[in-house]
């Protein structure tokens, strides 16, 4: 965690360096957030009365058990990990409360879902079934690009002195996601050509499955910040 959090800090140093000839009389804040994508700090600098730079860094350590949620069997487990970290670079216009930004997510890591078989557990693959003899684990990783463009719109002002809480709500896009299967076992069996094609099967049935519904990483914030200067 605090290895992420540290390269998350020269891009915030770099956002106040760059603004700070123009911003010396304007307003600053400095601010923690919590939400989807995780938690920790948040700078802004503003340019003028309604135009805000922004960035921030967010820790997201999570791994969540989804057995009880996918109603998996005793001997079945999955765990899902979501990408440890998130960095924001943008900016966005005010106006009053109300706030409309923009600007590219940098996300570190892929979500990545675990299933593992325990004694006497069996798992369908395509066409085809394996025990834990066969195959220890399953994972899928949905990968894309690290670098996504984001939307937001928000209540809250960043260009004002003092302290205030903010609101943010919007999304980051992903570029065509693809998903990926890994499974770990017996050796000759997944060098097998059966094996290989049950797994392509099962891959491109899970990916038509989720649709577009993993093309968008939802984003919501709930913050506390400090303004001065101005």
């Amino acid at each position: 965690m605090i290895r992420s959090m540290g390269r998350g800090l020269p891009m915030l140093a770099a956002l106040l360096a760059a603004a700070a000839p123009h911003a010396a009389a304007q307003t600053v804040s400095v601010a923690g957030r919590a939400g989807t994508l995780g938690l920790g700090p948040d700078v802004s600098v503003s340019w003028d009365d309604r135009f805000i730079l922004r960035g921030g860094v967010s820790l997201l350590p999570l791994a969540v058990d989804l057995t009880s949620v996918f109603r998996l069997a005793d001997d079945l487990s999955a765990r899902l990990t979501l990408p440890n970290a998130f960095y924001t670079l943008g900016a966005a216009m005010e106006h009053g409360i109300f706030r409309v930004g923009a600007g590219l997510l940098y996300k570190h890591n892929d979500p990545r879902l675990v299933i593992e078989l325990g004694d006497g557990a069996s798992i369908k693959i395509g066409n085809g079934r394996y025990t834990a003899l066969q195959v220890t684990e399953l994972t899928a990783t949905l990968r894309s690009d690290p670098w996504l463009p984001y939307l937001l719109v928000g209540l809250g002002e960043h260009n004002a002195r003092g302290l205030d809480i903010f609101v943010d709500v919007g999304v980051a896009f992903l570029n065509d996601p693809e998903l990926v299967l890994r499974a770990h076992g017996e050796s000759a069996l997944l060098r097998s050509r059966l094996f290989r094609d049950h797994l392509s099967a099962e891959q491109f049935t899970v990916r038509r499955d989720l649709g577009r519904l993993v093309d968008y990483w939802p984003i919501v914030n709930f913050g506390v910040r400090y303004g001065f200067g101005g």
